[in-house]
């Protein structure tokens, strides 16, 4: 006996073929395992939380959409570029990155590799560069929900 019904595993399937190139997948928003990944580099781990706080307190209608969505890399025995590496190929939509500018200005580095997501060059009043595949922006923590919001507008 078989089934020739479209089950879990055949949208996740099309989805991944849909979306994936040699770059890694891109799970669109509503089938992501998780919305976001917190990468901390540079010893920025004890300001983690609170952009995680930041993160998970993001709300859409009312809803908040990165409550148990966002996990933190804090694997700390890898390189920088693994963990980006890593988050890259999972296809996470959002990867949050704390670097070198988030300690001198308290910027974020936002990648943003949704399917299907045309963004301009300004954002929320936030300059944002990409080729239609991964857009990236240098966003304040204090405006990262508004960035967001006004990014992924219509994705939730």
């Amino acid at each position: 006996m078989g089934c020739y019904g479209i089950g879990v595993s055949r949208v996740l399937q099309a989805a991944a073929e849909c979306s994936s190139s040699s770059r890694g997948l891109r799970w669109p928003v509503s089938i992501a395992p998780y919305l976001a990944t917190l990468v901390p580099l540079n010893g920025n781990m004890e300001h983690a939380t609170s952009v995680f706080a930041t993160l998970s307190n993001i709300c859409v209608d009312n809803v908040r959409v990165f409550a148990d969505n966002v996990i933190v890399d804090d694997r700390s025995y890898l390189s920088p570029g693994f963990k980006l590496n890593d988050a890259q190929l999972l296809g996470i939509p959002i990867t949050v990155v704390l670097g070198q500018k988030f300690k001198q200005s308290g910027h974020v580095e936002v990648q943003l590799r949704v399917p299907r997501l045309e963004l301009g060059t300004c954002v929320a009043g936030v300059e944002v560069q990409g080729d239609g595949y991964e857009y990236k922006a240098f966003v304040h923590v204090d405006r990262l929900a508004e960035f967001l919001v006004g990014a992924l507008e219509g994705q939730f």
